[in-house]
């Protein structure tokens, strides 16, 4: 059981994960602009931490990092799919990523 840290941005293809481990992604969010992570992933991963750390240098209302984590309950291939968005707005996300996976 290992924890596994992804830089979405970085991607260049598939995360490849055991059952037991822990997927961590780390992405950088404001969320005193409405603007938060959004979340679907598929069967295989089970959310197991919702956590925003403000930046250290960061003044009230400034930035940081929204820490997830999702626990690898079955083998299989998905996707986290993830949205930057105000949740009350219906105009396009801020920002959009893909995470793609394969537990084993």
């Amino acid at each position: 059981m290992a924890e596994i840290r992804v830089d979405p941005k970085k991607l260049t293809g598939p995360v490849e994960l055991r059952v037991g481990d822990t997927l961590v992604l780390g992405l950088e969010e404001n969320p005193t602009t409405g603007y938060r992570w959004q979340v679907s992933t598929d069967d295989q991963l089970t959310p197991s931490a919702d956590r925003f750390i403000p930046a250290g240098d960061a003044a009230a209302g400034g930035g940081g990092v929204r820490t997830l984590k999702f626990a690898v309950v079955t083998g299989g291939a998905g996707q986290i799919k993830l949205q930057l968005r105000r949740e009350w707005a219906v105009d396009a996300p801020q920002q959009s990523l893909l995470v793609t996976y394969r537990a084993k």
